[in-house]
Formats: structure tokens, C-alpha cells, sequence
């Protein structure tokens, strides 16, 4: 991750003093782009859906994400 995008995190928490998490990205436009690329050998994708490649890749972050166990806050 980034210098840049750990500050950016970090002024965010400490605006609006909510816990602010991150995900590691690295790798999921490059698994979206497999996915894709096994569909359309499939016949489940065509050309047009590859506009739809960033959402895949964002849905796998979201999934990496609510899948790791999360830290229970005291703070409530």
C-alpha cells in the first residue's frame, strides 16, 4: 500500500473519528481479468461486459474484506 493512501486513511479517521480499513487491491483487476477472460471462453461474457471489470475487481475487495474477521470495538 502505498505512503500516499495510508495518509489519506489516516486523515479520514482522524476527521470523523471512525475506524477507517484497508484492503490490499494489488490483485484483484488481474484476478477480475481471469475471471472474465474464463467466462468469455465460456460463453457467459461477451466484448461489451468487460466495461464491467472494475465492479468484479471491487466486489472482490469487498469479499477479501467481509471475510476477514473483524476486530470487535470497546468504544461503543
Amino acid at each position: 500500500m502505498t505512503h500516499a493512501a495510508r495518509a489519506f486513511a489516516k486523515t479520514l479517521a482522524d476527521r470523523y473519528h471512525l475506524p477507517v480499513h484497508l484492503a490490499d487491491e494489488r490483485f484483484t483487476s488481474r484476478a477480475a481479468d481471469a475471471e472474465f477472460a474464463a467466462a468469455r471462453r465460456a460463453g457467459l461474457a461477451r466484448r461489451k461486459d468487460a466495461a464491467m471489470l472494475d465492479a468484479q475487481a471491487a466486489r472482490r475487495i469487498v469479499e477479501q474484506w467481509l471475510s476477514q474477521p473483524q476486530a470487535e470495538s470497546s468504544t461503543a
